[in-house]
């Protein structure tokens, strides 16, 4: 429902950059989600192949983290999605010629059950005045940018989320969910999850915790 522009800045140097024969190490700040889901992983390997240079993750974490340690120093390039943060690094003099290469999209995701009848809505804003009028509760991941988006759209429709209602994951009640997820009902009820989507099996596989 709605994109995110991701773009990468370099980091400034004085006088021009002398000539490299030899392979050089790229020190980089990345911004989570690109490692969580290994896509960061994956583009450093193929750019190591193809140039033989190397890449080296000096940082990572969400957008205030990879921009702290930007601003410290010795990080060759940053990325991560565009904002205030992103153009105040080169506002301050810290980099140049941001370029942005990816983008991605946020949804909402909700019960089967469609308790606010949402499925199938493409507008978030007619979508969240929806949730808000069924008082569904609602799970806001601080991560990807989805509560700044959230906050942006809510402030320009003049809408608010109840807190009775709202519930945000920031990674401080993690250990929490965590619990949950590896609670023996919910490992045995992912051991069903998606049995006959494709075959027998589930589509994920339950682990052994160790007590």
């Amino acid at each position: 429902m709605k994109a995110l522009a991701l773009a990468a800045l370099a980091a400034c140097h004085g006088g021009d950059a002398p000539a490299r024969a030899a392979p050089q190490t790229i020190r980089c700040a990345v911004i989570g989600g690109m490692v969580e889901t290994r896509l960061w992983q994956e583009l450093s390997t193929r750019y190591e192949q193809l140039t033989g240079n190397k890449v080296e993750l000096a940082a990572t974490g969400n957008k205030p983290i990879v921009a702290a340690a930007f601003r410290k120093g010795g990080i060759d390039l940053v990325t991560f999605h565009a904002s205030d943060a992103f153009v105040n690094l080169v506002a301050d003099g810290l980099a140049v010629d941001p370029q942005p290469w990816l983008r991605n999209d946020l949804v909402i995701v909700g019960p089967a059950d469609d308790p606010a009848h949402v499925h199938g809505e493409r507008d978030a804003v007619v979508a969240l005045r929806e949730i808000i009028a069924a008082k569904a509760p609602v799970l806001i991941h601080a991560s990807m940018g989805a509560d700044g988006v959230l906050h942006d759209l809510l402030e320009d429709n003049h809408l608010e989320l109840p807190a009775a209602q709202t519930l945000l994951f920031n990674g401080e009640n993690q250990h929490e969910i965590l619990d949950f997820l590896r609670d023996p009902a919910t490992q045995a009820w992912i051991a069903t999850f998606g049995k006959g989507t494709y075959d027998d099996q589930p589509l994920f596989f339950p682990i052994t915790v160790a007590n």
